[in-house]
């Protein structure tokens, strides 16, 4: 049986905005409030759980949260995390 992936939200007190927000490894991004990552959290958990986990990467949650937020007027206080290039298809077969 595998193991659930959680939602989490962790404080960096050495960075702005400090509140960053993982869903298991994958950095969703950061906010400048509680409140606000805690919003993140949710519907990062929300996306995670209403997809198929093998569709369900970085990208597809960093896209839809950020909508999400910017739907819900947040946009300002919510940083989402940067992508990581992805590989080509060379780098792949190499």
């Amino acid at each position: 049986m595998q193991t659930p992936i959680h939602t989490i939200v962790r404080k960096n007190p050495y960075a702005s905005p400090s509140w960053l927000v993982y869903h298991g490894s994958i950095w969703i991004g950061s906010a400048h409030s509680i409140h606000i990552a805690q919003t993140a959290a949710d519907i990062t958990a929300r996306h995670a759980h209403g997809i198929n986990p093998s569709n369900c990467g970085g990208q597809y949650l960093i896209d839809n949260v950020y909508t999400d937020m910017t739907t819900r007027g947040f946009h300002e206080y919510w940083t989402p995390a940067p992508l990581l290039p992805q590989k080509s298809q060379e780098q792949i077969a190499a």
